[in-house]
C-alpha cells in the first residue's frame, strides 16, 4: 500500500503500487504539501495556512489539529508514535513546531533563522535537520530544542532532505534553471556538491530506497536517479506520459505534457507496421483527422527528446 499527496487539496492512495489511486476526499480548500505515515494506519499531513490533519485509519477520515499558525506548513515529520515536527513560515519567518501527544496540541521551538523552511527529516529521535529557502540547513540535537545553522553549498532553495543513515543525508533543490544536490557523510559537519549536469529545472523532493539507489524529483517532469549514492544522476524517461481518445472516429486529439521539451514527433502505424502519419507537434493537445483511413487497430508513436512511448487504439 502506497500513499501520495497533491498540490490541490487531494490526497490519493493506492492499494496495487501505484497502478490505479483513488481519492481520499479530504475537506480543505488550502493547499496540502506534506504528508508522513508512522505506520499502515497513523498518518499526518501538513499545508498552507497552518493546515495538519490526522488519520487513524489508513487516511479512509482526516481530523483537522490545531496547529496555532496561520503560517504555511511545508514539512512533517514523526519520530515516535507521539513525537512530531511540521516546519514551514513565511518569505521571512521560520517556524519549527514540535507536538509530543499525538498532534493534540503543537509548541513553536525557538530559532535564530529567518528562512521559509520547506522540508525536515530525523535520522534518530534527537538528531534532526530542516532545510528552507537561500540554502538554508538546520541541525538540532536535543530532539528540536535547539537548532544551529550548517553551510549549504549552493545558496538557492533547499527543497527536500533525506538521510539514510545516522550520517549520510542528501538535500535535493535548485532554481528555476537549475538543478542542486548535495550530500553529507558525517552528519552535516560538511556538505558536499553532487548535482546533476544536464538538468536544467529545479529539485523538489529526493528518496532512497536503498543506501545507494535514490530518485529525485522536480519541475517540468524531471525524474532523475542515482545507483551509486549520489556519484552520478541519469534522467529517467516516463512511460505513459500521453492520453488520447481511444476508441477513435474521425478525430483523434492526443495530449502532450508541458514537461516535454522542444517538439515531438507524433507517428501513426497501421496494425501491419504501416506508417500513415508523421508531423512535429510542441506540447499541448493535438487534433489529427483520420477519415482517411479504414477503421481498424492502429499505434501511435510518440518521441521526444528524453520520452517514446506507444499507444494501441482503435478506429471505428
Amino acid at each position: 500500500m502506497l500513499k501520495s499527496i497533491n498540490r490541490t487539496s487531494l490526497i490519493l492512495k493506492s492499494y496495487n503500487r501505484g497502478s490505479s489511486w483513488v481519492n481520499l476526499n479530504v475537506n480543505e480548500s488550502d493547499l496540502l504539501t506534506d504528508i508522513f505515515f508512522i505506520n499502515d494506519t497513523l498518518g499526518y499531513c501538513v499545508g498552507w495556512s497552518g493546515i495538519i490533519l490526522k488519520t487513524t485509519d489508513a487516511g479512509a477520515t482526516w481530523a483537522t489539529q490545531t496547529s496555532g499558525t496561520t503560517n504555511d506548513l511545508n514539512g512533517v515529520y514523526f519520530t515516535h508514535m507521539d513525537t512530531g515536527y511540521a516546519v514551514g513560515g513565511s518569505i521571512s519567518s521560520t517556524l519549527i513546531l514540535k507536538t509530543t501527544d499525538g498532534g493534540t496540541s503543537w509548541n513553536s521551538m525557538p530559532t535564530t533563522s529567518s528562512s521559509f523552511l520547506q522540508s525536515v527529516c530525523f535520522p534518530t529521535s534527537q538528531i534532526g535537520y530542516a532545510v528552507g529557502w537561500n540554502g538554508e540547513i538546520l541541525k538540532t540535537i536535543d530532539a528540536g530544542q535547539t537548532w544551529t545553522q550548517q553551510t549549504s553549498v549552493s545558496l538557492n532553495g533547499n527543497m527536500d532532505i533525506v538521510f539514510t543513515s545516522s550520517n549520510v543525508g542528501y538535500i535535493a533543490g535548485g532554481s528555476a534553471t537549475a538543478a542542486n544536490i548535495q550530500k553529507t557523510i558525517n552528519g552535516g559537519a560538511t556538505w558536499v556538491d553532487q548535482s546533476p549536469s544536464g538538468v536544467s529545472n529545479g529539485l523538489l523532493g529526493i528518496y532512497f530506497s536503498s543506501t545507494n539507489t535514490g530518485y529525485a524529483v522536480g519541475a517540468s517532469g524531471t525524474i532523475i536517479k542515482t545507483i551509486n549514492g549520489g556519484v552520478g544522476f541519469e534522467k529517467q524517461i516516463q512511460d505513459n506520459f500521453i492520453t488520447m481518445n481511444n476508441p477513435v472516429s474521425d478525430l483523434a486529439i492526443i495530449q502532450i505534457p508541458d514537461f516535454i521539451s522542444g517538439s515531438a514527433s507524433v507517428s501513426i502505424y497501421s496494425a501491419e507496421g504501416k506508417k500513415v502519419f508523421e508531423n512535429y507537434f510542441y506540447s499541448g493537445n493535438i487534433e489529427i483527422q483520420l477519415s482517411q483511413l479504414c477503421n481498424g487497430i492502429f499505434y501511435v508513436e510518440v518521441i521526444s527528446r528524453e520520452n517514446r512511448e506507444v499507444k494501441k487504439f482503435v478506429k471505428l
